[in-house]
């Protein structure tokens, strides 16, 4: 459709199709019987749902640019995916109220039957990998369900999003710089979750810009535990930015080690910020958890900040039963570190007389079991895998607790990580292999200070 082009709806239910592009200064404008609206092709122009049930379906290159609108009204559905481009599935404005939205960066291309013909590499049909709201998007409406996906290493969120009554679901992509948010956020409720590792990167950001809501989750991306070799990466920190709240939880990403919870800055009533947990050790040790906070939290009511806990130690592997074999087992190894809970860089503060802070040093990860001895071992020391080692607890806090009273803070080290058992070697004759020992209980660290 070209400028100045337009397709008004009769009043009845309409379908419309285009394939193509709607050029800035065309409009389509649905009737008040509903409509369904498709556009294989981008938006520059306006698409207006009417006063009845509408769908609006809009799949193409850079789907919404600048000067495209979206407007769409009650029990409406929009759903917006990116196929290839250079931009962002939506550059351009959304104006939702009381409907379902969603902007897709990772939508697969389509080929017809004769260019699939032509493409002799698979591999040639992939993604997309865009943001799903880009620098200059902007989403707003009430009470909305706004759902963003980023492409590849691409962010959902880098521009504005506002629905006060709505929900916003950010999911970064996967790889490098996957992060759930860097752009703004006003909502009900937001759940923002970075992308996972490709296994070259860290798990991505939960929130990496600004978020103001009632309800607000952040958390980091999984990273690669280095079960395929290598030494892993670290799960995605759950927050960078700012987030203003009611009720907020934040956690980073699981991974090795697990990913900070916090680094940016909180004000909330109640919260719980943790740092994610270490992946178990599929090469080696466990590995450790993340610290839960190196940025600064305040909070109104009460608030809980817990290290990341170790990983569990890798399992021995089991003793070969083969006749040319000596059936000697593996042994486990070691758990890991718990993470701290608030860092040397961290600062809490309980903002009031009523505001509880708890702070705790994350759980050492349980040892991994020593290997089953095969059926060819002979009884002795070497015919089990002997038990990994626990991990120590973290420590509770390293930086700045402040609060009205004393009383108001309990800090806490974190548990000592269990022993690993030694593996079973019955029928062999006595188990000389060794249990691993527990790890070590985390230190309380530094006292609140009062006010």
């Amino acid at each position: 459709m070209a400028e100045g082009d337009e397709l008004q709806g009769s009043g009845r239910k309409d379908r419309f199709v285009i394939t193509g592009n709607v050029a800035e200064g065309a409009k389509i404008a649905a009737g008040d019987g509903g409509a369904e609206i498709t556009v294989k092709g981008s938006v520059g122009g306006t698409v207006d749902g009417g006063a009845g049930k509408d769908t609006i379906t809009v799949k193409g290159e850079a789907p919404v640019r600048g000067s495209g609108v979206l407007r769409v009204g009650t029990g409406d559905e929009i759903t917006v995916t990116a196929d290839s481009g250079d931009a962002a599935a939506n550059s351009g404005t959304i104006e939702a109220t009381g409907a379902t939205v969603k902007v897709d960066g990772a939508g697969l291309v389509e080929f017809s039957d004769e260019e699939l013909q032509q493409i002799a590499v698979p591999e040639a049909i992939r993604p997309a990998a865009l943001p799903a709201n880009g620098k200059g998007g902007v989403i707003k409406g009430e009470s909305s369900k706004i759902t963003l996906v980023g492409g590849d290493g691409q962010a959902a969120n880098l521009g504005r999003v506002d629905v006060p009554a709505g929900t916003v679901i950010a999911r970064g992509g996967v790889g490098a710089d996957g992060n759930a948010s860097g752009g703004a956020i006003t909502a009900g409720t937001v759940e923002a979750t970075g992308g996972d590792t490709d296994a070259y990167s860290p798990g991505g950001v939960g929130n990496a810009g600004s978020v103001s809501a009632a309800t607000a989750k952040a958390t980091g991306g999984r990273g690669y535990d280095g079960s395929g070799g290598g030494e892993g990466t670290s799960g995605g920190i759950g927050n960078t930015g700012t987030i203003t709240a009611t009720e907020t939880v934040v956690t980073g990403g699981e991974g090795a080690p697990g990913g900070i919870g916090n680094t940016g800055t909180i004000t909330t009533t109640d919260a719980a910020v943790r740092g994610g947990a270490g992946s178990s050790g599929r090469a080696w040790n466990g590995h450790d958890g993340g610290n839960a906070n190196s940025g600064k939290i305040t909070a109104t009511g009460k608030l809980l900040v817990e290290g990341g806990s170790g990983g569990r130690g890798k399992t021995g592997e089991d003793g070969s039963n083969a006749s040319n074999s000596n059936g000697w087992a593996g042994g486990g190894t070691q758990g890991g570190n718990g993470g701290t809970g608030n860092s040397d860089k961290g600062a809490v503060k309980a903002n009031g007389p009523e505001a509880t802070v708890t702070v705790v040093g994350g759980a050492g990860g349980h040892g991994g079991n020593g290997g089953k001895a095969g059926r060819t071992a002979s009884a002795g020391k070497d015919a089990a895998g002997v038990g990994g080692n626990g991990g120590n607890g973290g420590t509770g806090n390293k930086g700045t607790v402040d609060v009205t009273h004393a009383n108001q803070a309990t800090i806490t080290g974190g548990t000592a990580g269990s022993a690993g058992t030694a593996g079973d070697a019955s029928g062999i004759g006595t188990i000389s292999a060794a249990n691993g020992r527990p790890g070590t209980p985390g230190d309380s660290g530094n006292a609140a200070r009062e006010e």
